[in-house]
């Protein structure tokens, strides 16, 4: 299965919505999401799938998954696992790069994993830190 890459729009920074954990539940039906209105970085300890408008990707413990904006979007979980992720807008005259849409952080996982739990919260009270915050890791997992 080879790994799709979305054009996401990088030159101008993103609007975080919301960064935050939540719980996968494993061996159970796919959850699933409709008509999202913003993309979504995850940072997975997990195996599964996730399915975007029909394209399947696999989740790989270690790896940051970029999800664009979509009709349907849909979890398979294979275990029970925390994750981290941040679901943000992006201005639509940005230049886009073509983004993986799963990535492979090796030794930067933790890293990336600690600069995004540490910006929970922000959205909220800081919104213009949470975008740099979020707009610099985008950068950096890009560049791997």
């Amino acid at each position: 299965m080879s790994t799709p890459s979305w054009r996401l729009p990088l030159s101008a920074p993103p609007r975080v919505q919301n960064i935050g954990v939540t719980l996968s539940v494993g061996a159970s039906p796919p959850r699933s999401y409709h008509r999202l209105g913003f993309w979504s970085l995850h940072l997975y300890r997990w195996r599964g799938t996730v399915s975007v408008d029909g394209t399947v990707v696999p989740v790989l413990p270690g790896h940051a998954g970029i999800c664009p904006i979509a009709e349907t979007v849909a979890y398979r979980f294979d275990t029970q696992e925390r994750h981290l992720y941040a679901h943000f807008h992006v201005q639509a005259d940005a230049e886009p790069v073509a983004m993986p849409a799963l990535i492979d952080c090796g030794e930067h996982f933790e890293r990336f994993h600690g600069l995004l739990h540490g910006a929970i919260g922000w959205p909220q009270s800081a919104p213009a830190q949470a975008s740099a915050r979020l707009w610099d890791v985008l950068w950096q997992l890009y560049r791997l």
